[in-house]
């Protein structure tokens, strides 16, 4: 008969082999883990709208800028940039211009208008 001590302990060699092996084969993450739900999802409120819209027919700049709720100060800065014949002719109809409003104040933060192939006002 063979040793039952020789017995015992390649049992017990072999249960801790298969468990150890058992350990490591099996925790192969595929993904990593969510993070845990604790605390809700916090998303930051918008600094600004943009908006996108063409001009209609007849329109000047100064009439944009007075429909868009500008200030007159500011309009004049804008206006005094262009050249006079820019600022007091029609802008062509059907060009686009780009709007930044604030979401706080409903403002204008940013005005984009080609005007021609070089000059963005």
């Amino acid at each position: 008969m063979a040793n039952p001590y020789r017995i015992l302990s390649l049992g017990v060699l072999a249960a801790f082999g298969t468990a150890l092996g058992t350990a490591f084969v099996a925790r192969r993450p595929h993904a990593p883990p969510p993070p845990p739900k604790w605390l809700p999802e916090a998303h930051a409120a918008p600094v600004e709208h943009v908006r996108r819209e063409k001009l209609r027919h007849g329109h000047t700049l100064a009439e944009l800028l007075e429909q868009l709720r500008v200030d007159a100060a500011q309009a004049s800065a804008i206006l005094a940039q262009l050249p006079d014949s820019a600022a007091d002719a029609e802008v062509r109809e059907g060009r686009e211009y780009d709007l930044r409003l604030s979401a706080r104040t409903g403002g204008v933060r940013r005005m984009t208008l080609q005007l021609d192939a070089d000059r963005v006002l």
